[in-house]
């Protein structure tokens, strides 16, 4: 489901189900913050992103030289504003 919204543009939707998951004890791994970066990223919901940024520290989510490249090349496809 969360694929789902990533996909197709909905990520209030796609943080609203991550939150609700969080919330019952289901802890996200890498992939799963790295399509929620992504979709935050094309999104430009800068919130979510510094918010995302946030559980993934403290969930000891800390991301290797793939994961890197992949923030940094969606980084660098955002309009600025």
């Amino acid at each position: 489901m969360l694929d789902a919204y990533c996909m197709n543009g909905l990520p209030m939707e796609a943080d609203q189900l991550f939150e609700n998951a969080r919330s019952v004890g289901v802890h996200p791994d890498s992939s799963t913050y790295k399509l929620l970066y992504k979709a935050y990223t094309k999104a430009n919901k800068k919130d979510l992103l510094q918010k995302l940024l946030k559980h993934m520290d403290q969930d000891g989510i800390v991301p290797n030289k793939r994961w890197q490249v992949v923030a940094i090349l969606e980084l660098c496809q955002v309009p600025y504003s």
